[in-house]
């Protein structure tokens, strides 16, 4: 029962940041269109389209929640098994939250390609990623968004 709480207060406060981002898009990101003045491609393009994204997934997961943690309510159960065996992922949630400050800082420092060879496969690791494929594909992902956004998008990361 304490979990989906936690789920819900998560999912909400995703969507409020959602909101907040997509609210704040228009007075932060200067408009430089890509494919021409009337193309909806623009500079503004990819941080609406991954806030709404975040948006999206936060009404899913809050719907999810509500479902779960009425149901357990009408069970009637506490879920203290269920705490148990979730503070290790509270443990790990917080690891990756620190690699993600320590992700920004490198970033800032460093610059993309230096903090996301470092800090993201990390990540993988805290999560028990073991198979090499996911390493791959984090990497190769990596890659084609530096492409994206240094050849495409005309955007100079440091």
């Amino acid at each position: 029962m304490e979990k989906e709480k936690k789920n819900l207060y998560a999912a909400i406060a995703f969507l409020i940041v959602s909101i907040v981002t997509i609210c704040a898009i228009p007075s932060q990101i200067e408009v430089n269109a890509i494919l021409g003045t009337t193309s909806s491609v623009n500079s503004r393009w990819f941080p609406l389209l991954t806030s709404g994204g975040i948006g999206i997934l936060a009404l899913m997961e809050l719907a999810a929640a509500l479902r779960k943690y009425r149901k357990l309510k009408r069970q009637g159960g506490d879920g203290t098994a269920e705490n148990k065996r979730s503070n290790r992922g509270i443990v790990r949630a917080l690891a990756i939250f620190a690699l993600f400050i320590l992700y920004a800082i490198t970033f800032k420092l460093f610059g993309f390609i230096i903090a996301t060879l470092i800090f993201p496969p990390l990540a993988l690791v805290v999560n028990g990623g073991k198979n090499w494929k996911y390493y791959v594909s984090f990497y190769l992902v990596a890659a084609i968004t530096y492409l994206l956004f240094v050849y495409a998008l005309k955007i100079v990361l440091p």
